[in-house]
C-alpha cells in the first residue's frame, strides 16, 4: 500500500503549473486531494474536490481544513 492511499491532502495554489502536477501525482498515488486557490481550478487529469479562496482569509481556510479532515499541507 502507498504512502498517499487514503490520504486527505490540502494543496494550496493548485491552478500554476507546479500546483497541477503535485496535484496530478498525489491522485495518481491515490491521495483524497483538496485544492484551495483563488481562480478556478486547472484542468486536472482526475478527480479533485475544489475549493475557492484565499489563504488570507483564515475562517474559510480553517474551515476546509476541518472539514476535509486534512492530514497534509502543500502551500503552494
Amino acid at each position: 500500500m502507498s504512502f498517499w492511499q487514503k490520504k486527505s491532502v490540502l494543496v494550496t495554489g493548485a491552478s500554476g503549473f507546479v500546483g497541477t502536477h503535485l496535484v496530478n501525482s498525489l491522485i495518481s498515488r491515490k491521495a483524497e486531494v483538496v485544492t484551495f486557490s483563488k481562480n478556478e481550478a486547472p484542468v486536472i487529469k482526475n478527480t479533485a474536490k475544489v475549493e475557492i479562496g484565499t489563504v488570507e482569509d483564515f475562517k474559510k481556510l480553517n474551515s476546509v481544513i476541518r472539514k476535509n479532515k486534512i492530514e497534509i499541507i502543500y502551500h503552494l
